[in-house]
Formats: structure tokens, C-alpha cells, sequence
């Protein structure tokens, strides 16, 4: 847990942190489609990825998430919490009910205009800040978008 405990305070300095380097997700829209590999300079709170392999996931948090390791379940869908030219704080996501917030069953999906089969819980407590220079998020693709503001709560 303690890297969770890390994972917060780099949060609050992150989003207090300026975007130079980052490049606006509009500014490529033509490209954002569901399935698109996107540049992770790109990368903006609210994006959602697909593909983000469980055992990845348990690593990241030092083996406290815990991901399905069914043979037909490899992965988890990855939420980006903040963003900054330094780190994106990350985030897996679960169709299991919880009491985090959720991008909505049948919510259309910004960019790609991807419609979510079913509720995705964003769940906080499993946040990552993974830092700009990391380059295992390349094996994600591009599911949509869905502003952090948006997220339902229960």
C-alpha cells in the first residue's frame, strides 16, 4: 500500500503541475478513434484505454489490485486520472458494481463515439502515476473519452 500513499501526493503535484509538453487530444480528434494507438503526449484526464494487462496492473500496485487471472480475462480497461507533461495518474477500471464513480452503461463516448457495453467503475484507489518516460502503455488502444466531471457517483 505504500506506493499508493506516493501515488496521492505526486497526484496533488501533478494537477497543480503545468501541461507544457503535452499536446491537446483535439488537436489529433481525425485520429482518435476506438482502437487507435495514441501517443501518450496526447494523453489527457478523462481518456480511456483498453487492453492494460492484469498482471501489469498487480505490479503496478505492488500486488494489492485485485485482477481477474481468468484464462478468457487478460486485462482491464485504464482510466487517465490527471495528466501533466510529467506522469499520468492511471487507474484501472471494472465492470464489477462498487461504490467508485462510473462512466455510465450506454455512455457515448467522446472522440470515438465508442458506446460503453456496460457500467465501467473507476477505481481510485488502485491510481498509478506512471511517469512520462514509461513505455509499457503502448500495448493500450484508444477506447474514448469521458470527462472526469461526467463520472456518475452512487
Amino acid at each position: 500500500m505504500a506506493g499508493h500513499t506516493k501515488g496521492k501526493s505526486i497526484k496533488k503535484k501533478l494537477l497543480k503541475a503545468q501541461s507544457s509538453g503535452k499536446k491537446p487530444l483535439a488537436s489529433i480528434a481525425a485520429l482518435a478513434t476506438e482502437g487507435a494507438r495514441i501517443p501518450r503526449e496526447y494523453w489527457e484526464a478523462g481518456c480511456l484505454f483498453y487492453g492494460f494487462a492484469d498482471l501489469e496492473w498487480r505490479r503496478l500496485t505492488n500486488d494489492v489490485f485485485p485482477a481477474t487471472l481468468r484464462p478468457d480475462k487478460h486485462s482491464h480497461p485504464c482510466y487517465v486520472l490527471a495528466s501533466s507533461s510529467l506522469a499520468d495518474i492511471v487507474c484501472p477500471c471494472s465492470s464489477k458494481r462498487s461504490k467508485s464513480p462510473y462512466i455510465p452503461e450506454g455512455a457515448i463516448l467522446g472522440y470515438s463515439n465508442a458506446v460503453c457495453d456496460r457500467a465501467s467503475y473507476v477505481l481510485e484507489a488502485f491510481s498509478y502515476p506512471m511517469a512520462a518516460e514509461e513505455t509499457f502503455a503502448t500495448s493500450v488502444w484508444f477506447k474514448g473519452f469521458w470527462p472526469p466531471e461526467k463520472l456518475e457517483r452512487m
